[in-house]
């Protein structure tokens, strides 16, 4: 067997290998050179097996892994509430937060070792989650896991640290009524050749997540073994490559500090010599870049900072973790359609291509395959057929925030193609293509607008050319545009002008609510003659 590494433009699995021949020939008798292309062959990539350690890197997936904070004492509990600082952030969330614990506390519990629901104080969403216990043979396995033995049952507790005397976040440590948090410390049968991995399902596909981890121990530099954080989709299809969480800076509110964990001295007893996790608490998190919402299941697989040989492979170990957030941070979708031929949105009378039924782009997991536009919403043709000169165009403009968090500043640009002209004055108050003097018809949050195309206070749309555009916000144009080039500009949110109120755009809750995170605007060109 010859063992090939893992490139990094490896397909993932599902993945359809489409294939065609090509070629040419000379023709003697005309002397001519032909061009042949074969039948198109196909197959479809399996799993790797997930083998621990794998995968195809993903640059869309941004881990959040912080330092280590040691010792359960009021500064290190401080410490342990700002290591998510970065991964808030990230997602546009404000650092201090008032938290939720996933399982309530002592006194007034809630959920269960298996479930909870993670309440959004900020936009009233509920996230469902499914926690289990599952082990991952070292060797290769199914993505998700297996289930684990007996004896190996998690539970929750309120104790005042974490497993391992690892330390809480201040912001979930009260000393009258301490919060549950999820503990695994039963051995089971130890030396079996499984790992322990905790294995959170969302009910709903979430673009980031983070969570406080307890006595998390991993090493990276070969003599014990790393903790892996796995993400996977519905289906149990990895997202992304296995994301190694190495050792690397220790707090513990003594001088240095920090001070960088020296890997060859975990796993001793001597000074009971602190680092690569042991008895210490992290942050562990991840934020999802890609243009929709796909990861619904996460892993979490303990390692090992045992050096001993026959004792390092990870298989007895255990882990705990006290509950923070799930959000989804902001994600403006847009998807652009033709509409309407010469004023008619029915069907282009050129050649009947029909205008006013909805399709898709058949790219997987595109803009228009979002679950939460609303159905029946993306109406219009992506092919409109056959024009000629003189025939006036009507596209349609999409546009869905399907983050969790509110987007800012939201800009929507497009391109007036030299071979087109923009058309003034076909949209008003009484109905469309009335010729009332008005230039673009904006639709959101229940109410139509009428805007014009001049650079004014009424509203905040315009058309301007590309050497006059302000850098921020940025259209993001084509390189093919040039600087004397027609550009229509509509600032989505805003202060001055219409649409009055949208400041911000806020994040999709559910399909159609709210009413505000989603809309489309109209304009119309004609074919230069």
């Amino acid at each position: 067997m010859i063992d090939r590494s893992a490139r990094a433009d490896a397909p993932a699995p599902g993945t359809a290998l489409k294939n065609q021949a090509t070629g040419s020939f000379i023709n003697p008798v005309n002397n001519s050179q032909e061009t042949r292309t074969s039948s198109s062959v196909m197959v479809t990539t399996d799993s790797d097996g997930c083998t621990i350690g794998s995968g195809t890197s993903d640059p869309s997936i941004i881990p959040y892994i912080s330092g280590e904070v040691r010792r359960n004492v009021i500064a290190t509990r401080d410490l342990v509430d700002i290591l998510d600082d970065d991964w808030r952030t990230a997602v546009g969330q404000p650092t201090d937060p008032a938290l939720e614990n996933w399982f309530g506390t002592a006194s007034v519990p809630q959920g269960s070792v298996n479930n909870f629901s993670y309440h959004d104080p900020v936009i009233d969403n509920i996230v469902n989650v499914s926690v289990e216990l599952v082990q991952i043979p070292i060797g290769e396995t199914a993505c998700a896991g297996e289930p684990t033995i007996a004896g190996s049952s998690p539970t929750l507790s309120s104790s005042s640290s974490l497993q391992g005397s690892a330390p809480r976040p201040t912001s979930l440590y009260e000393s009258n009524d301490q919060p549950r948090f999820w503990n695994e410390t039963h051995a089971g049968a130890l030396s079996d050749l499984k790992r322990n991995t905790v294995l959170l399902s969302f009910d709903q596909p979430v673009s980031s997540f983070g969570f406080w981890v307890g006595d998390l121990e991993t090493r990276t530099d070969g003599n014990g073994t790393p903790a892996i954080l796995r993400l996977l989709d519905a289906s149990n299809n990895r997202i992304g490559n296995d994301i190694e969480i190495a050792p690397n800076s220790l707090y513990d509110s003594n001088e240095p500090d920090p001070e960088l964990v020296v890997q060859s001295l975990c796993g001793g007893t001597a000074n009971n010599e602190p680092g690569c996790g042991n008895q210490s608490t992290r942050w562990i998190g991840f934020v999802d870049n890609g243009e929709i919402e796909r990861i619904q299941k996460v892993m979490l697989i303990v390692g090992d900072d045992d050096s001993t040989a026959g004792n390092n492979n990870a298989d007895s170990e255990h882990l705990s973790f006290i509950g923070a957030n799930v959000v989804r941070p902001p994600e403006v979708l847009v998807v652009k359609r033709i509409t309407a031929i010469n004023g008619n949105r029915t069907v282009n009378l050129n050649d009947n291509t029909p205008l006013n039924t909805e399709v898709n782009d058949n790219i997987a997991n595109s803009a228009d395959d979002n679950r939460n536009w609303p159905t029946d919403y993306l109406i219009g043709e992506i092919n409109a057929g056959l024009v000629k000169p003189g025939d006036e165009i009507e596209y349609t403009i999409y546009f869905i925030n399907t983050g969790g968090r509110e987007a800012m500043d939201v800009r929507l640009c497009d391109w007036i193609q030299p071979n087109q002209n923009f058309v003034t004055g076909l949209y008003g108050a009484s109905a469309p293509n009335l010729y009332d003097g008005k230039d673009i018809a904006l639709d959101i949050g229940g109410s139509t607008y009428q805007l014009t195309a001049t650079n004014d206070v009424t509203d905040r749309a315009e058309l301007t050319t590309v050497g006059s555009l302000s850098t921020n916000p940025t259209c993001n144009l084509s390189d093919d545009t040039a600087l004397n080039d027609n550009v229509l500009v509509l600032d989505v949110t805003g202060t001055i002008g219409e649409p009055t109120g949208l400041t911000t755009l806020p994040g999709i809750s559910g399909q159609d609510l709210p009413s505000n995170a989603f809309g489309f605007f109209r304009f119309t060109t004609q074919v230069v003659e």
